[in-house]
């Protein structure tokens, strides 16, 4: 396993490449705040963005909570002080799904961190016994200002994830010719009766539910309609697995 310092602010990348097969990034006293974004480049390929840009602590709530949904035991993460800056103590990504990503000679994955506002913190690169046949992908969508209603096909998806400060007012799930109607409230209130505490804040208070990402899983759904009570003021984003 290969640790990295990181030091001062704004924003920082670094290469891995053959010498470092990744499945997991450990991240130790990372800026509550901060963004990262993974892409990665085989040899005769065109690059491709793996995980869109997103918050850290939202990426490891949503992939904590996505192994629970698969049977696994729920990890659960904490925020702490360090230099008078809230910190993320320590949260594993998974690079790979179920195992390491192999980089031949001149594969290369690429991470980038933005909104660094702590002096310095650690990332370690941990690999694992097996290969993993793909690379955990996060897909970021756009919904355009001014709509208040949408379809999403969900017969090819497994997951869709909401940052829980901007989530539609309520959701029909549709499977076949049935409907069932779930509002925003029903849903947080969901969150918590499945996962119970997902982190803790600074002060050690648990966390319960939600901290930031919300994570339905859509496995048998045909599709959903977003709705909102009131034409969106500005663009609404989601996450698809």
């Amino acid at each position: 396993m290969k640790t990295i310092p990181v030091t001062g602010q704004g924003s920082k990348s670094f290469t891995i490449d053959h010498n470092n097969q990744p499945q997991r990034l450990i991240l130790s006293n990372i800026y509550k705040d901060a963004t990262i974004e993974l892409s990665m480049e085989r040899q005769g390929e065109s690059k491709i963005r793996t995980i869109s840009p997103v918050k850290v602590a939202f990426l490891i709530e949503l992939q904590n909570k996505i192994e629970f949904l698969q049977g696994k035991r729920l990890q659960i993460f904490r925020y702490a002080t360090e230099s008078s800056k809230e910190v993320i103590a320590s949260g594993i990504i998974d690079v790979g799904i179920g195992g390491e990503i192999v980089l031949q000679e001149k594969d290369y994955m690429f991470v980038d961190l933005k909104t660094l506002d702590n002096a310095s913190f650690n990332i370690s690169i941990s690999g694992g016994l097996r290969t993993a046949g793909t690379p955990f992908q996060l897909r970021k969508t756009k919904v355009d200002s001014g709509n208040s209603e949408l379809k999403v096909d969900l017969s090819q998806q497994r997951y869709i994830i909401f940052d829980k400060a901007s989530m539609p007012d309520e959701i029909d799930f549709i499977r076949g010719d049935e409907k069932v109607v779930m509002s925003k409230e029903l849903l947080l209130q969901e969150q918590e009766n499945i996962f119970g505490v997902v982190a803790y804040d600074k002060t050690n208070v648990p966390v319960f539910g939600t901290n930031q990402a919300v994570v339905l899983q859509t496995a048998g759904l045909d599709g959903c309609y977003f709705r909102w009570s009131a034409d969106l003021a500005k663009d609404f984003y989601y996450w698809i697995v």
